[in-house]
């Protein structure tokens, strides 16, 4: 199975069992030889009165921002409904950029009076 397999075919993105295998390799590695280790967990919170159309909305912009934003290798996925980045395979620098890449570009999804980032 190649790495186009693993990727979930309408958001782009690692759907949760894969990321889970994939992110615990990242653990080993970090604990077999001493390295920090990185990930970003985020979600999108809505209203409980949020229609179909104001929740579905934010999850494809999402989806599309870590599609088209991050690299295969940050592992940009879905966790426990919500997203999870693990940049690990970068250096330093790099993860602290993508780190500050995905907080940018959903700053202004933050505000929206419909829901937020958290």
């Amino acid at each position: 199975m190649g790495p186009a397999d693993r990727i979930d075919k309408t958001s782009g993105l690692f759907p949760q069992k894969i990321l889970e295998r994939l992110f615990l390799r990242d653990v080993v590695r970090s604990r077999r030889y001493p390295s920090p280790l990185s990930a970003l967990s985020f979600a999108i919170r809505y209203p409980i009165d949020a229609s179909a159309d104001v929740v579905e909305s934010p999850k494809l912009v999402m989806a599309n921002l870590l599609d088209y934003k991050l690299w295969e290798v940050d592992l940009p996925g879905h966790y426990d409904g919500n997203y999870l980045v693990d940049p690990a395979r970068r250096q330093r620098a790099g993860r602290q950029r993508v780190c500050r890449m995905i907080v940018e570009c959903v700053s202004g999804i933050a505000d929206h009076p419909y829901g937020g980032i958290v």
